[in-house]
């Protein structure tokens, strides 16, 4: 094997094992969010549009998630929101492994 062949193949190797999932999203402000206080104007303004939306029993979720690949190691972030009739947040849930 030649020179530029292995220098290929070890770019190669290294890009296969980066990369990322859903959307990036400022996970510190999880920690503003108080149930039976925030609205949904202030999470897309701090947030932006969730990853995903849907509805269970009638009451709306939103989901923001963000996850990262680095030379063999894996970060997630996430951040699960629920709402009342009138918009306004019913239960949040978040985790995340990011150092």
């Amino acid at each position: 094997m030649n020179l530029k062949a292995l220098i290929i193949m070890v770019l190669f190797t290294f890009l296969a094992g980066c990369g990322h999932t859903g959307k990036d999203f400022n996970y510190r402000y999880a920690k503003y969010i108080k149930n039976g206080e925030t609205t949904k104007i202030e999470l897309i303004r701090e947030l932006g549009k969730p990853n995903r939306k849907g509805v269970t029993n009638g009451s709306e979720w939103w989901i923001y998630e963000y996850n990262s690949y680095r030379l063999g190691k894996s970060y997630s972030k996430d951040l699960q929101v629920t709402f009342d009739e009138q918009g306004v947040v019913k239960t949040n849930n978040s985790s995340s492994n990011f150092p």
